[in-house]
């Protein structure tokens, strides 16, 4: 039976297989000529490269706090986590947490009358997260006001009207973000 001899080429994991039909089957072994290119293939290891993470990311904390915010937030603020590193400190408050809040001077609202007292929040405090000291400089009030354009501007692009506790007359709340009634 003649055949004619048929060669191909798989690669598999780290190095190449060669399939040969031909007549009588003959083994690889039996092509001397296939021998020596095999042998002259270099053994490949496959290199292994760590997934990219994104640029920055939401803490598992960050993540639960926002999703008890209203979807427009939710969507605002991982748009925004794209261009600047951000972390989220509040979302919904129930009544101990804004009497809390109230009683130390940092919520001029009582319970229910906080935009946060609702479910889902209308309002979450954020704030821009600074790599070098891992935390919150609240002293940084460039930062803060170059977050507060990104914030301003990506919810015009996404035309979600919000309002900024920094913009505010009486009570500068920055870290303060709200769905316009």
């Amino acid at each position: 039976m003649n055949q004619k001899l048929i060669t191909g080429l798989i690669a598999i994991g780290a190095g190449l297989l060669f399939f040969v039909l031909g007549e009588d089957d003959k083994k690889i072994s039996d092509k001397p000529e296939l021998e020596k290119e095999l042998e002259s293939i270099p053994d490949i290891e496959p290199e292994y490269v760590e997934p990219e993470q994104p640029k920055n990311f939401f803490t598992a904390r960050s993540q639960a706090i926002l999703s008890t915010c209203h979807p427009d937030l939710v969507l605002l603020f991982n748009e925004v986590l794209k261009e600047m590193d951000c972390t989220i400190i509040e979302g919904y408050r129930n009544k101990s947490n804004q009497d809390e809040m109230f009683e130390k001077g940092n919520s001029q609202l009582q319970f229910p009358n906080s935009r946060h007292n609702v479910s889902p929040s209308q309002a979450v405090d954020v704030a821009p997260y600074n790599k070098e000291i891992h935390g919150i400089d609240w002293n940084d009030t460039a930062t803060w006001d170059i977050f507060a354009g990104v914030v301003k501007r990506i919810a015009t692009e996404m035309n979600i009207s919000v309002t900024w506790g920094g913009d505010w007359q009486t009570f500068i709340d920055k870290p303060h973000w709200e769905l316009k009634e």
